[in-house]
């Protein structure tokens, strides 16, 4: 079994996610530092979405193991607790902007301020708003 062994905010650690006989996700890592802003890019269909949702403990990969604040999903917390999250949509009202309906989320448990979403997406904030932009985005923002 596998130990958490960096300081990542979330790390994820050789998780394979099946279905079947098709394997959909294959060997994933990936690790977050807390306060900054990551993304994960890639065409559809290569399991951004499955990556997410097993991240959250939406879904329970078939191997590996996912922390999110030192904590294991699936062991230790069913789910990332804090955590605003959309997923497949571009946003959770569909006339907002991504950051506009973080902003919304986050108001729901009235435990961050503007201020607090605002600050890391500052210098990205134009190119983040801009409603041109088609790319399909993947959006959470943990407290």
């Amino acid at each position: 079994m596998t130990k958490k062994t960096t300081n990542s905010f979330i790390q994820v650690d050789d998780i394979v996610l099946r279905f079947k006989k098709d394997i959909l996700l294959d060997h994933v890592s990936y690790q977050c530092e807390q306060g900054k802003i990551h993304g994960i890019v890639g065409r559809n269909g290569s399991g951004k979405t499955l990556l997410m949702k097993c991240i959250c403990g939406f879904i329970r990969p078939n191997e590996g193991h996912i922390y999110v604040r030192d904590k294991e999903i699936g062991k230790d917390i069913d789910f990332t607790p804090d955590t605003g999250i959309i997923i497949e949509t571009p946003g959770f009202i569909p006339c907002y902007s991504g950051y506009r309906n973080l902003k919304v989320l986050a108001a729901i448990n009235n435990r961050i301020s503007r201020k607090d979403i605002e600050k890391p997406v500052r210098s990205r904030q134009n190119r983040y708003r801009s409603p041109r932009r088609k790319r399909k985005r993947q959006t959470m923002y943990v407290r």
